[in-house]
């Protein structure tokens, strides 16, 4: 399954222009063994994030970046979790 992460948000404001960037984390997890599994459905994730027109509202998406992604076990084990992030830049609308 995938949940939605911690998200950060620092202002990116110039002077002209108000806005924000973020930090958007979307956790991909697995029960299957090894990390092929959640590192593919994290590819997934990153393939349909790029591809996406996100609407937002009262803000305009200038860039969504994929940053990384950070692999590791849970549960002793029993999990496998896929921490996929990116970065958003967005400007507010007047």
């Amino acid at each position: 399954y995938i949940a939605f992460g911690p998200v950060i948000a620092r202002d990116w404001s110039t002077s002209q222009e108000a806005g924000e960037e973020h930090e958007v984390i979307l956790h991909c997890w697995s029960m299957q063994p090894g990390t092929s599994h959640v590192l593919d459905l994290a590819a997934e994730v990153i393939r349909i994030c790029q591809a996406a027109t996100f609407q937002l509202e009262a803000h305009h998406l200038v860039l969504m970046t994929y940053l990384g992604t950070e692999t590791r076990r849970d549960n002793k084990g029993r999990y496998a979790l896929a921490a996929v992030r990116f970065r958003a830049l967005t400007e507010t609308l007047v």
